[in-house]
């Protein structure tokens, strides 16, 4: 789910006075990538699609959101979900396995097809912007816990 930055903004003041430290912010999942990236723009398609809204994060708000977080001793980790979990990638053609029953039955859990040609060139992209846009973070968490989930797709 997406939440505008000012609902990011009372979370975190929030987690502040609880003296928490840490925000885990995952970015993709089956139903969208949040994150507006240059190297890849069509990532965000699936979030933008009906050209009203603007369910996506910027560069420049994440900036926001990282310096709010850290006057406040709070880290934020971003989450790229790879290789379970990416529906949201089909704004690159051929990124995502076609696999119409599995899709049609469980709605999510749709992996990565690893045989794309540019599949190291498009994750290397991502990921070394996402490092950036992040500000170099402790960690980049990367999801690989769902391909289980997937199964039936590469059965199929």
């Amino acid at each position: 789910h997406y939440f505008d930055t000012w609902w990011l903004k009372r979370l975190i003041d929030v987690l502040a006075v609880l003296q928490f430290n840490l925000i885990h912010f995952r970015l993709t999942d089956d139903q969208a990538f949040a994150l507006q990236l240059e190297s890849h723009p069509n990532l965000t398609w699936p979030a933008r699609r009906d050209g009203k809204t603007n369910k996506v994060y910027s560069r420049r708000d994440i900036h926001y959101l990282i310096a709010y977080a850290r006057d406040r001793n709070i880290t934020i980790i971003p989450e790229i979900n790879v290789p379970g979990h990416a529906g949201a990638w089909m704004g690159i053609p051929g990124l995502v396995v076609p696999c119409r029953e599995h899709a049609c039955y469980t709605g999510y859990a749709l992996p990565l097809n690893i045989s794309h040609p540019n599949i190291r060139e498009i994750l290397t992209d991502v990921i070394r912007e996402v490092i950036d846009i992040f500000e170099n973070p402790p960690y980049l968490h990367l999801g690989g816990d769902e391909m289980e989930l997937a199964k039936r797709c590469f059965d199929e």
